[in-house]
């Protein structure tokens, strides 16, 4: 499959758009490599990257948030 749109399609059967999230963060986890992940079962590597990206989320407070307070 090539591209963002066409693998929320073909591996979860809706848009990217339409998505849960978690099934958003392993789309976005597999754009680094995805011939390196398996998208469509378990993969464990991936599972694991996509819980690293959860984990790095963060919505500042507003563009002044340098400490990163809405972040905790």
């Amino acid at each position: 499959m090539t591209g963002f749109f066409a693998a929320g399609v073909m591996a979860f059967g809706v848009p990217p758009s339409d998505v849960m999230e978690t099934e958003f963060l392993r789309l976005v986890a597999v754009l680094i490599a995805p011939a390196s992940f398996d998208l469509l079962q378990n993969d464990e590597k991936l599972l694991a990257r996509a819980e690293r990206i959860k984990r790095m989320q963060c919505a500042p407070l507003d563009h002044g948030d340098v400490w990163l307070e809405g972040c905790e």
